[in-house]
């Protein structure tokens, strides 16, 4: 049961977990600890701007977004990632960009610790 509803609900994960249940809800729990961290690193790079450390965050998210099948967010991700090297950009729309992913990141944060809490009850 456990495995089918991991796999449904994130089929690129399962597969690179070869179906693993217990290795999905390990990188599901890596994901809940690092994407906060990453997203705070790249919020504390906008104000200043440091278009170096959004650059730096935006690009390690995107990836991890794609693993879970979160492709919006991973191409928002990328947008902010390539937009960060662009001296063009207002750092007003790095900063709105940014704020949407941080918005729909964290709803989908608490999606994933809630499905890893009824599996992993002692965690989060």
């Amino acid at each position: 049961m456990m495995q089918q509803d991991l796999a449904e609900q994130y089929p690129h994960l399962a597969e690179m977990a070869d179906g693993d249940p217990e290795l999905m809800l390990d990188l599901l729990e890596m994901f809940l600890i690092q994407t906060p961290e990453l997203m705070q690193k790249l919020v504390e790079g906008l104000r200043p701007l440091e278009r170096s450390s959004v650059y730096t965050a935006s690009h390690t998210l995107k990836p991890t977004l794609q693993y879970l099948g979160m492709d919006q967010l991973s191409d928002l991700a990328r947008r902010i990632e390539e937009e960060s090297r662009d001296e063009t950009v207002r750092p007003d729309q790095l900063i709105e960009k940014s704020e949407t992913l941080r918005d729909q990141l964290n709803v989908e944060l608490s999606r994933i610790r809630k499905l890893v809490r009824r599996h992993r009850p002692s965690l989060f």
